[in-house]
């Protein structure tokens, strides 16, 4: 009787015992993370936020401001480890835009770029050429756009009629000045003057106006007829 219940037992355990093992869990899946954005792109990126506010009709100087900032503070290592290569391409379009501008007397455009080019600089004027460049070209558009319309209404005697209309009112003035007279007081400068009538120009053909502020002149043709 016991090699009976023997027998039953022993092929239970090897039938157990042969069973194939249970398959382990399949590994979790791999994390793949985005790569990063080269600097091209986000130059790319910002550059096509920017673009509405560099419009030579109407700049922004408030909307390029902000972007400029976000972005500096935004591209910054290990978040973007291009960040800081797209900062320097996109001050660097901002410098050629400036250089651009000024040189196409687009003076709205000027005063806009600098308050873009300002988050770059460092340091206080006095000590930081580039807000120095920024600053004088800034106030040199400032005078641009402040700058008077003179027409010449008469010749009498040694005098010349003007006709002047000084922003941002533009309402006419009405001098009579001689060659070498300053006129138009300065609003900034009390005391002093903005214009001065530096030539009369052949047989009454015009006359040469200076300008104070942008130590520049211009010639203003006589009335016609």
């Amino acid at each position: 009787m016991k090699r009976l219940i023997l027998i039953p037992t022993l092929a239970l355990f090897l039938l157990i015992g042969c069973s194939e093992p249970e398959p382990e869990p399949p590994p979790p899946p791999a994390t793949t993370e985005a790569p990063k954005k080269t600097a091209e792109q986000l130059y790319q990126e910002t550059m096509k936020i920017l673009t509405p506010a560099l419009r030579p009709a109407a700049p922004n100087g408030m909307a390029i401001r902000a972007v400029i900032t976000e972005s500096k503070n935004k591209f910054r290592p290990p978040v973007e480890p291009n960040g800081l290569e797209a900062v320097s391409k996109l001050k660097t379009d901002l410098n050629k835009r400036f250089d651009a501008a000024t040189k196409a007397e687009q003076w709205q455009l000027v005063i806009a770029v600098a308050a873009g080019l300002e988050v770059f600089a460092k340091g206080p004027p006095e000590r930081t050429g580039e807000l120095k460049k920024i600053d004088r070209l800034r106030k040199r558009a400032m005078a641009e756009l402040s700058k008077p319309r003179v027409a010449v209404k008469a010749f009498v005697d040694d005098y010349v009629g003007l006709s002047i209309m000084v922003p941002p009112s533009n309402d006419p003035v009405t001098e009579y000045v001689r060659e070498g007279d300053s006129f138009i007081d300065d609003p900034d400068s009390p005391g002093d003057k903005i214009l001065r009538l530096d030539e009369i120009i052949g047989d009454n053909r015009g006359v040469r106006i200076y300008y104070y502020k942008t130590d520049t002149s211009w010639i203003v043709p006589g009335p016609r007829g």
